[in-house]
């Protein structure tokens, strides 16, 4: 190294690459939870039949819609880390039940790894969240 020159650290350049990996995930996660919550609450046949399928009433889409619509808004969110942490868990409860319901009424093994798929975003945006320190 040169009198001149100065590095840059290396976790620095892992600092970026765990902030994009924690943008891009919790970006897609919210991205998803919003557009679930929107069909969820809009209620269009395609819902209403897998709900039906499940075995769920009529009524579920809507509270489960506004959930996930509360529960994108609280993983967006940069007051309350309370609050993002409770969301992150309350997605990750409607996910395994969702698959577990699949399961349940016997659906194809995709249809039963849907939901698991979507965990994984779950997983690499909250891993991310607590390795970038954003929860202080």
């Amino acid at each position: 190294m040169s009198a001149g020159h100065v590095s840059l650290p290396s976790v620095s350049k892992s600092g970026n690459r765990l902030d994009s990996l924690y943008w891009g995930s919790t970006g897609l996660l919210i991205a998803q939870l919003v557009v679930s919550a929107s069909l969820l609450i809009i209620r269009p046949t395609m819902v209403t039949t897998v709900v039906r399928h499940l075995g769920y009433p009529d009524y579920f889409p809507i509270y489960l819609g506004i959930a996930k619509a509360l529960a994108a808004v609280a993983i967006a969110q940069a007051w309350s880390a309370t609050l993002r942490e409770w969301a992150y868990a309350g997605v990750t409860f409607d996910l395994l039940a969702a698959s577990l319901s699949h399961l349940a009424v016997h659906d194809s093994g995709k249809e039963v790894a849907g939901p698991l798929v979507i965990m994984s975003l779950v997983v690499i945006s909250y891993t991310a969240y607590l390795k970038t320190g954003r929860q202080s």
